[in-house]
């Protein structure tokens, strides 16, 4: 499956919120009162959104530390 935004091709953008269809001229959606996505320009590439942690998932690794140089066997 596929995932492409809207264009003016298209003519019908759906609220992100509320799944209304609205024209490409509305800035909000008259349903709910959600921002309207604005409808991609051909060729432009669209950035996603980020995605929100999913609850108890580990968290991403850290950086790992420099290493250092080991150090010479001290004589008792």
């Amino acid at each position: 499956m596929c995932f492409r935004p809207p264009t003016l091709e298209n003519q019908e953008i759906k609220c992100p919120q509320c799944g209304a269809s609205l024209s490409p001229a509305e800035t909000t959606c008259s349903q709910c009162g959600a921002a309207a996505p604005q409808p991609a320009k051909p060729g432009s590439p669209s950035v996603p959104p980020a995605v929100p942690p999913i609850a108890g998932a580990p968290a991403a690794p850290s950086v790992p530390r420099t290493p250092t140089a080991p150090t010479a066997p001290t004589k008792e």
